[in-house]
C-alpha cells in the first residue's frame, strides 16, 4: 500500500471514530443541520421512494417551489442514490452530511501528495484542514461543508491541468466544480470558488512561474483554456437550478434579491476576537455563551488547524522565501485573509462588484475556508522540510516558541479583558485552554526531538497535530451534535410519506405544531409561518398575520366563484382580502378580467371535490351552475410551472387573489388537473447530466492515451 493510500485510510478510520456519534445515532445534529437541512433530505427521500422527484412543496406557506432552492442538494448524486436505497431518513442525511465532509480529508490528502508532502505530511495537512475550525464551526451548514468537501479536488485538478498541460485534469477540474455547484454547494462560495481557483493559477503560473520546462505564455494560455473549460462546464451544469431560482423562486418571494452592498462588503468579518480561536478553539463559544459580541454568528468565528500547523507553514514559508519558491501560495493566503476581513481588508470592496454571486453573501468570515486551506498545506509540506533539513529543524523550534509567546500573550489579553467586561472567567475553564495546554508542550517537545531524530519526530508531530484538532473538534462539539437525542424521538416516530393517492389535503397550521424550522417536512403537516427560502411581505408580512389566514387554513383549500374582478390597486387587494375572513363573501381578484362578478361565501357556489392530491399534482371535480360559468380559485400558491387539464384539454391559468392560482370553467361538470412541470427544468438536469458524464468520460479517454503513450515510449 503507498503512503497516500496508507494515510486515506488511517485518515478514514479516524474520521469514522471522531463522527460515530452521528451515524450510530447516539448524537443528532444541531441547529440548521437539524432544522433545515434534514427535514430536507427528508423531504427528497420520500419523494424518490414515493415514486416521484420533489418539485413543490404544498407544506410550506400555501405551497412553494421546492426545487428552485439550489441548496436543497435535489440533484445531489449522494442524495439521489442513498435517499433512494436507505430507508431511514436520518440515517441517509448523516451519510450524505458526513460523506462530502470526509471527502474534504481524501482531497487534501491527495492534494497534499501531489506537491510533494511525505505520508506523515499529508496526515498533518488533510487532518488540519478535514478537523479545522471552519468544519466544527460549519457544521450545521451543510451547504457551506459540500464546497469545501470539494475545493481541494477542484484546486488540485485545475492546478494540475496547467502544470502538466493535462486536458484530461483540466476538465476533471471542470467536472468536480459543476458538481459541487449541482449537488447543492452554496452558490456564493461555488461562484468565489471560481475566483480563488483564477486566483490560485495566476499567481502559480503567471506572476510567479516555476517551471522552466514551458514559456510563460504556454502557461498562461493553459491557465485560461483551464479556466474557460471550468466556466462553460460550471455554467451548464448549474443552469437547472439556477434557472429555477432565478425564475419560479424569483416569481413567488420578494427576498431572493441580492443584499445591500454594505451588508455583503461589511457583514459578518472574521473579527480580532475570532483570531483567538487559532489557539483557543473553545474561546468563540464561551464568547457566546457569556453574551460578548462577536461581530459575527458563532458559526464564523473558529479558524483552529491545531497548534503546530501555524509554526510549520510559517517554517515552509520562510525556507521558500530564502530559496525564492512558491511565493504565490503565501501571496494567495494573504490575499483571502484580506477577503474575510469584509471591507476592512480592502479586497472584498473590489470583488463584490467583480465576482458574480458575492452580492447574495453577507457572511464574508466564511471565506476563511480558502486561506485555511493554503495554511493546511504549507503545513504539511512544512513537515516533510522540518524531517529532511536542519535549517528548517531550527527555524520550526523558534517559529513554536514565538507562536506558543504569542499564544501566552493572547491569553492573558484575553483574561484581563474578560475580567474587565464582568464575564465569569471559571465558566470556561478549563475548556477555554484546551486542547492547546497539552498540545503546546507537545509540539514543542517534538520541534526539540527533532533536532536528533527527526523521522520520529516528524511522525510523533503529525499524530500529535491529529489528535490536537480531534480534541478542538470535541471541544466545540456543541457547534455539531447534540447528544441528547430524546427531542428527536417523537419526531422520528411521527415521519410519514406523502400518500400518493391522498384526496383532500391535510389541514393547514398557522403556527409550526413541530417547533423547528422545518420539520413540517418531516410529519407532513402543512404550516404557513415557518423558515422558508420563498417568504413573500405580502403573504409573510400581511395575509398571514390578518383575518385572511382563517381562509388560508380553512377547510375549503379551492371553490367555485361566478367569475373574478380587477382590483383598483394592489394595496387595494391586499386590504380587502386581509379584511376577509372565514364565513365572508371572498373577492376573487384576476388579472386581466374585465367585469366584476358577485362575491361569494366559499362552498356556497357549485360543488367542489378533491379526487387527488399530491405534491405535484391536484385532481379536482368540479360541478359549474349553469349558465353563468365561473372562476375554480384556490388558497395554493401560484407558480410559472403549474400547467391545468379541464376535461383533458391544456387550460390557461389564473393567477387570482395576486399569491393564488385558479382556472376558468365553463358551466357543467369537470374534471381539472394540475401539474407542477416547470417547461425547462428537465432539459436543463438532462444537458447539465449529460455535459458532467461527457466531460469525465472525456477525461477518462485523455489520461487512458496519455498513459498508453508514456508506457510506449
Amino acid at each position: 500500500m503507498s503512503g497516500g493510500a496508507a494515510v486515506a485510510v488511517l485518515l478514514s478510520v479516524l474520521f469514522a471514530a471522531l463522527t460515530s456519534p452521528l451515524w450510530l445515532a447516539r448524537a443528532v445534529p444541531v441547529w440548521d443541520a437539524l432544522d433545515l437541512s434534514y427535514p430536507v433530505t427528508t423531504y427528497v427521500s420520500d419523494a424518490l421512494r414515493e415514486g416521484r422527484f420533489p418539485m413543490w412543496d404544498p407544506y410550506s406557506g400555501a405551497g412553494e417551489p421546492f426545487h428552485a432552492d439550489p441548496t436543497r442538494m435535489v440533484l445531489n448524486p449522494v442524495l439521489l442514490v442513498l435517499g433512494r436505497v436507505l430507508p431511514d431518513p436520518f440515517l441517509t442525511f448523516v451519510l450524505v452530511w458526513l460523506l462530502h465532509w470526509w471527502w474534504g480529508a481524501m482531497g487534501m490528502v491527495w492534494l497534499s501528495r501531489r506537491f510533494g508532502a511525505s505520508a506523515p505530511g499529508a496526515l498533518l495537512a488533510a487532518g488540519s484542514f478535514a478537523l479545522c475550525g471552519f468544519f466544527v464551526s460549519n457544521a450545521e451548514h451543510t451547504s457551506y461543508i459540500f464546497v469545501a468537501g470539494w475545493l481541494p479536488w477542484i484546486l488540485g485538478l485545475a492546478d494540475r491541468a496547467v502544470a502538466r498541460r493535462s486536458a484530461a485534469s483540466a476538465l476533471l477540474a471542470a467536472a468536480a466544480l459543476g458538481v459541487c455547484a449541482l449537488g447543492g454547494g452554496y452558490p456564493p462560495l461555488v461562484a468565489f470558488t471560481g475566483f480563488a481557483v483564477a486566483l490560485w493559477l495566476a499567481l502559480r503560473f503567471v506572476a510567479f512561474p516555476e517551471d522552466v520546462s514551458a514559456s510563460r505564455r504556454t502557461l498562461a494560455l493553459w491557465t485560461g483554456g483551464t479556466l474557460a473549460a471550468m466556466a462553460i462546464v460550471l455554467v451548464v451544469a448549474w443552469a437547472p437550478v439556477l434557472h429555477a431560482f432565478l425564475t419560479a423562486g424569483s416569481a413567488v418571494a420578494s427576498r431572493l434579491s441580492a443584499t445591500s452592498a454594505e451588508e455583503a462588503i461589511w457583514g459578518q468579518p472574521f473579527t480580532l476576537r475570532a483570531a483567538t480561536s487559532l489557539w483557543f478553539p473553545f474561546a468563540t463559544l464561551f464568547f457566546m455563551k457569556t453574551g460578548v459580541p462577536m461581530g459575527a454568528d458563532v458559526s464564523m468565528t473558529n479558524a483552529y488547524m491545531g497548534f503546530a500547523a501555524v509554526p510549520l507553514a510559517a517554517t515552509w514559508a520562510w525556507i521558500a522565501f530564502r530559496e525564492r519558491r512558491k511565493a504565490w501560495l503565501v501571496a494567495f493566503a494573504v490575499v483571502m485573509v484580506l477577503v474575510s476581513l469584509g471591507g476592512r481588508g480592502g479586497v472584498r470592496i473590489a470583488l463584490h462588484y467583480l465576482v458574480p454571486g458575492l452580492q447574495y453573501m453577507r457572511f464574508n468570515a466564511g471565506f476563511r475556508l480558502f486561506w485555511l486551506l493554503p495554511v493546511c498545506l504549507a503545513a504539511g509540506l512544512g513537515l516533510g522540510l522540518v524531517v529532511e533539513r536542519e535549517r528548517a529543524r531550527r527555524v520550526f523550534l523558534v517559529a513554536v516558541l514565538a507562536w506558543a509567546a504569542l499564544g501566552v500573550l493572547a491569553a492573558a489579553v484575553l483574561l484581563l479583558w474578560l475580567r474587565a467586561s464582568g464575564v465569569a472567567i471559571a465558566l470556561g475553564l478549563p475548556s477555554l485552554f484546551l486542547p492547546v495546554a497539552f498540545a503546546a508542550p507537545a509540539v514543542a517537545g517534538c520541534a526539540a526531538l527533532a533536532l536528533r531524530r527527526p523521522k520520529l519526530a516528524g511522525a510523533l508531530l503529525a499524530v500529535v497535530s491529529c489528535a490536537d484538532v480531534a480534541a478542538g473538534m470535541y471541544v466545540n462539539d456543541a457547534t455539531v451534535w447534540n447528544r441528547n437525542t430524546a427531542p428527536l424521538r417523537p419526531y422520528l416516530a411521527a415521519h410519514v410519506r406523502s400518500d400518493p393517492g391522498a384526496g383532500a389535503p391535510r389541514r393547514r397550521y398557522l403556527e409550526s405544531v413541530t417547533g423547528t424550522f422545518n420539520w413540517h417536512l418531516l410529519v407532513k403537516k402543512p404550516v404557513l409561518r415557518t423558515y422558508t427560502s420563498f417568504a413573500h411581505t405580502e403573504l409573510d408580512g400581511n395575509l398571514y398575520r390578518t383575518r385572511f389566514a382563517e381562509v388560508l387554513c380553512g377547510p375549503l383549500r379551492f371553490w367555485l366563484a361566478p367569475g373574478g374582478e380587477v382590483p383598483a390597486s394592489r394595496e387595494r387587494a391586499l386590504a380587502e382580502l386581509a379584511a376577509a375572513g372565514a364565513g365572508d363573501p371572498l373577492p376573487v381578484f384576476v388579472e386581466g378580467s374585465t367585469s366584476r362578478a358577485p362575491r361569494v361565501v366559499p362552498g356556497a357556489y357549485g360543488a367542489v371535490e378533491v379526487e387527488v392530491y399530491r405534491p405535484e399534482e391536484v385532481v379536482l371535480r368540479a360541478v359549474v351552475p349553469a349558465p353563468e360559468g365561473g372562476v375554480l380559485a384556490s388558497v395554493e400558491r401560484w407558480a410559472p410551472g403549474w400547467k391545468v387539464l379541464v376535461d383533458g384539454r391544456p387550460a390557461a391559468p389564473l393567477r387570482t387573489n395576486l399569491h393564488f392560482r385558479g382556472v376558468f370553467l365553463e358551466p357543467g361538470p369537470h374534471r381539472v388537473v394540475w401539474r407542477y412541470e416547470p417547461e425547462l427544468w428537465w432539459p436543463l438536469v438532462g444537458g447539465s447530466v449529460a455535459t458532467l458524464a461527457l466531460v469525465t468520460l472525456a477525461a477518462a479517454a485523455l489520461a487512458l492515451r496519455a498513459r498508453r503513450r508514456a508506457a510506449g515510449n
